[in-house]
């Protein structure tokens, strides 16, 4: 009776934990990348009550991927997060079927057990690590869990990249509107300039008379004109 009573208890969390993770779009609504991740990485620990949860977020090809590392009570240092990326490297390259493998625990005693799931089809977004100190991890609530957190972010980090994409064309069109007018403003300057008030003729002698012409034309200056009469 007891196994039962606890059994309905963990289901009911596991309903409740779920219910959570569905609304993460909310929340994350408006926020970039990083603070996308910062958050998944947050509710992953707290949710699961894992020693750490690590993402490795890939950029352009001439770029490092950027790493953050989230624990219990906020994101570790930058220098400790590179420390448990380079434990890690090995099996986050390698083409090993297991999600899960147990490592020395990079910021305490003992072992971990960690998992990972990946931030897109094949890898190109990025990766993330779920480390736990309970050498059981991941059973199959905290296997399904885990994998709904990171579907939630990988639909949230794709909306991102539409809208990144949407503005960036809205920005372009945007500026080739500018070209076209300062474009067709320029013409018209043109043709009003090569018009010459009427006035015919293509002699050095007679653009430099134009000029003059252009330069006193908007003020009420008095203009002596001397030349040949007739002319």
């Amino acid at each position: 009776m007891q196994d039962d009573s606890k059994s309905n208890r963990s289901l009911q969390g596991c309903i409740n934990d779920l219910i959570g993770l569905l609304a993460l779009p909310a929340i994350w609504s408006g926020s970039d990348v990083s603070q996308v991740l910062y958050n998944l990485l947050d509710v992953l620990v707290r949710m699961l009550c894992l020693e750490f949860a690590y993402a490795r977020l890939n950029g352009s090809p001439d770029s490092m991927p950027a790493e953050i590392c989230q624990v219990a009570n906020g994101p570790l240092a930058d220098d400790k997060t590179r420390h448990i990326g380079q434990i890690l490297l090995p099996w986050l390259e390698d083409h090993d079927t297991s999600a899960t493998r147990v490592f020395p625990n990079p910021i305490g005693p003992d072992e971990i057990s960690v998992t990972r799931a990946q931030l897109g089809l094949n890898r190109e977004r990025g990766i993330i690590v779920a480390a736990s100190n309970e050498l059981d991890f991941p059973d199959e609530v905290d296997r399904l869990l885990f994998k709904t957190a990171v579907n939630q972010a990988i639909i949230e980090l794709q909306r991102n990249e539409v809208c990144a994409a949407h503005t960036q064309m809205e920005v372009t069109e945007l500026r080739k509107n500018q070209l076209l007018a300062e474009n067709s403003y320029l013409r018209q300057q043109l043709q009003f300039e090569d018009k010459g008030e009427e006035i015919i003729g293509l002699s050095q002698a007679l653009q430099n008379v134009l000029s003059h012409v252009r330069q006193v034309a908007p003020t009420k200056a008095c203009v002596l004109i001397q030349g040949e009469t007739g002319t």
